[in-house]
């Protein structure tokens, strides 16, 4: 990037953290018409001008957020905001069909698949709320922003609860800077795949991994990230291969941690929960006393026993989890919800913390296990006595309203979520914080939804 654009892009910062945006508009449309590398510009333009419902503006709108999908085809904000701006246009163009609005209607198509592919509705909201406060975001592309999976889980937890300074995009291309420079960086490649397949680009993300496999078939991440990616896509024969050739990479090399070849143990087990070899399932979790961090041994057996409702033995194994333990405030929900099953007592208490705990799943963006607790807790509450109440209503629409949050265009689960939490607020008062908790749900659902 040249002196020139990066000066103007501190002067657009300037402005656009204090709210200038016609100057911001006005910095950025000295520099749009050129063709820049620098998508961000583009989305920020494009996006300022759709503020107004302005006509012209809005065409402007649509054309610069089509130049910036044009220059990075990743980026989500683009498809989302040029979905919304076409939206608005054709409500101008509602009364007339012509070849205009017929274009208009196949952006938003387009725009709906890709984002159906790679969206919910929370991944969406995350974005725009990371974009409004820090829409240039920009990083040294030569210097390696994350350089381990984990490190990647823990940006993506950050990125969640908005504390990221980069989004995804430019770790993507922090790690396309390296691939070009050695495409032998077998690294590189399995860290953008492990990226893409946070990202759910699922296919490029297998590519990477067998890039990488392709250039060093003795290092285990490769074949581990690849395996959970199968697992992810419910490939649980090709998955099960790929934990137990990682497994075994990791027992023959000395320099990795006991903790590799245990985390492969407890896929391996998972695999064999789904292929129903129920036999087969708890010979493949160890637990070794030795380990500093014995206790993830025990967190994952806890959590096997868990889902076969084995809850007493779930129980026993939850409680030797160490408190350092880095899923230890998911075991702490776990072990409630043992206990209530255990006593056979269903009360609020329980649905609370089974969706305490599906919320820390939506924000570790593993949807799957979020969704099937949401659905667990709507059953506990239909067992509840009073169905006239304010803790029915909020209940059932906190569960509903979260499984909204992980859906994509599921206009079912929004009217009946705004339903239950509005009849809540109605037997509440005001100043509860539980009625400020759901004028800011519903705000949310208004703000950034599609």
């Amino acid at each position: 990037m040249n002196k020139k654009i990066k000066d103007i892009i501190i002067n657009i910062r300037e402005s656009y953290k204090n709210n200038l945006y016609l100057l911001s508009e006005k910095l950025l449309s000295d520099i749009v018409k050129e063709d820049l590398k620098y998508y961000k510009l583009y989305v920020l333009f494009a996006y300022l001008m759709q503020l107004e419902n302005d006509e012209d503006k809005l065409k402007i709108s649509i054309e610069y957020f089509s130049k910036a999908i044009k220059s990075n085809k990743y980026y989500l904000l683009a498809y989302c905001y040029r979905y919304k701006t076409c939206k608005k246009l054709l409500e101008i163009y509602k009364s007339k069909n012509n070849e205009y609005t017929k274009e208009l209607e196949l952006l938003m198509k387009l725009d709906i698949e890709y984002l159906k592919n790679v969206s919910n509705n929370f991944i969406i909201k995350k974005h725009i709320k990371n974009f409004i406060k820090n829409p240039l975001s920009y990083y040294d592309k030569e210097k390696l922003i994350l350089k381990t999976s984990s490190q990647i889980k823990n940006y993506i937890k950050y990125f969640n609860r908005e504390k990221a300074k980069y989004d995804y995009i430019d770790i993507m291309e922090n790690y396309n800077f390296f691939i070009n420079k050695n495409n032998d960086d077998y690294k590189a490649y399995n860290l953008r795949g492990f990226l893409k397949y946070n990202l759910k680009i699922y296919d490029e993300a297998l590519e990477d991994f067998n890039k990488s496999i392709s250039i060093n078939s003795i290092q285990a991440e490769s074949y581990y990230n690849r395996a959970k990616l199968y697992y992810t896509l419910k490939n649980y024969e090709e998955a099960l291969k790929g934990f137990r050739k990682a497994q075994k990479i990791f027992v023959r090399n000395q320099f990795d941690s006991p903790l590799d070849i245990i985390k492969c143990d407890h896929y391996i087990a998972w695999c064999n929960y789904n292929l129903e070899r129920s036999e087969k399932i708890f010979l493949d979790i160890e637990v070794d006393d030795d380990i500093n961090d014995f206790s993830e041994g025990y967190y994952n057996s806890g959590k096997l026993k868990f889902n076969k409702k084995n809850y007493e033995e779930a129980l026993k194994i939850f409680s030797k989890v160490d408190k350092n333990n880095k899923n230890y405030t998911k075991v702490k929900y776990y072990k409630n919800v043992c206990e209530h099953k255990i006593n056979n007592n269903i009360n609020i208490n329980l649905i609370i913390n089974t969706l305490r705990l599906s919320d820390i799943y939506k924000y570790e963006n593993d949807f799957h296990v979020a969704g099937n607790l949401c659905n667990e807790a709507l059953e506990y509450i239909e067992y509840l006595k009073e169905k006239n109440d304010f803790w029915y209503f909020y209940l059932k629409g906190i569960a509903v309203y979260e499984l909204y949050d992980i859906s994509f265009l599921d206009y079912k689960l929004k009217e009946e979520a705004l339903y239950y939490l509005n009849k809540a607020k109605d037997n509440i008062e005001k100043e509860s914080k539980y009625y400020q908790r759901i004028e800011e749900i519903i705000m949310g659902i208004i703000e950034y939804g599609i």
